[in-house]
């Protein structure tokens, strides 16, 4: 995914977010891997690239390659740097999950960044129960925790029209961008850490550059006081192939 167009007429929280890994900035960055920097990328294993993360924990519900599993796609998504992406499939009543610890929790100013997208999710069934995922509905998103509990979660479920979020609420309709698919370009989520116990972040649309939402001041779920060391990208039940790629942490 090419870094978003800083169009004319961004100003404050929406402009802070665009520039804050724009290829001009000077922001330091902390952390940074993408699916370029691999050739293989194993169902349930994968080497620890970049710079900044901790390795990745590939865990699926049974182990098996033909219920889900992930792989390195090479066929040019949307948000494939060099035809790359980090691809993740999980069938009917089965969860897959990607997991990456940082090397140092966020702090107060920090800015967590991931693109993702999806060739679908399907709606009705019986999904995997839950943990990953918001209710037991078909969806695919992104944890970021502290250890293993959730304090904030950026999702899509199979027959939503829009992606949605929990932190201290649950549910909450981002009401606009659609579906983060190849024709939308994909979603870029960038995450700021306020204090330790609030954030903001918004989203970009990877087709335009376009910022389809930002959610203004929020208070994260979990337990209060609690530090983000985690981020857990998963796919529970999709039925499709969902992808992910370039996590960066880093100042904005």
């Amino acid at each position: 995914m090419k870094p978003p167009r800083i169009a004319a007429g961004y100003t404050g929280l929406a402009f802070a977010f665009l520039v804050a890994f724009a290829p001009s900035t000077r922001a330091a960055t902390v952390a940074t891997d993408d699916a370029s920097n691999y050739s293989s990328f194993g169902a349930f294993a994968a080497s620890n690239l970049g710079t900044g993360f901790g390795s990745w924990t590939l865990v699926g519900d049974d182990g098996t390659t033909g219920n889900e599993g992930s792989y390195l796609n090479t066929t040019s998504k949307a948000i494939s740097i060099s035809t790359k992406a980090w691809g993740f499939y999980a069938n009917a009543g089965h969860i897959m999950e990607g997991r990456r610890a940082f090397t140092s929790a966020l702090s107060a100013g920090q800015v967590f960044q991931i693109d993702l997208e999806s060739d679908g999710v399907d709606s009705g069934g019986s999904p995997h129960s839950p943990p990953p995922g918001s209710g037991t509905v078909k969806q695919f998103g992104f944890e970021l925790r502290s250890g293993t509990t959730s304090r904030f979660r950026f999702y899509f479920r199979g027959g939503d029209s829009n992606c949605k979020y929990d932190d201290s609420a649950s549910g909450v309709d981002t009401a606009t961008g659609g579906f983060p698919n190849d024709a939308s370009g994909g979603f870029r989520v960038v995450f700021r850490l306020l204090t330790a116990d609030t954030y903001e972040f918004t989203v970009v649309k990877g087709i335009n550059g376009a910022v389809i939402y930002t959610s203004g001041t929020r208070t994260l779920g979990g337990t209060a006081g609690t530090t983000i060391d985690t981020v857990d990208c998963y796919v529970n039940s999709a039925g499709h192939d969902c992808y992910f790629n370039s996590l960066k942490i880093g100042y904005g």
